[in-house]
């Protein structure tokens, strides 16, 4: 692994999947950069599940006879 002092700003600002943190991140679990971005991309998309269940279920929460209006 490179030291993270002498990598160039150009590799620092990288966006997204490839980047220089991916790269440093799977390095250390000694997997590939693929393979990450692979559990990355799972993991984001059970959080984002979680995520809109947390605000269905605070609106539900949210939603009562005084504040709902009912047609």
């Amino acid at each position: 692994m490179e030291d993270i002092k002498r990598v160039s700003d150009e590799d620092l600002n990288r966006p997204g999947p490839g980047s220089s943190t991916d790269e440093r991140a799977a390095e250390e679990l000694g997997m590939t950069v693929d393979e990450l971005v692979r559990i990355m991309d799972t993991w984001m998309k059970h959080a984002g599940e979680n995520a809109r269940e947390r605000v269905r279920r605070r609106k539900e929460r949210l939603a009562n006879a005084q504040r709902t209006v009912v047609e």
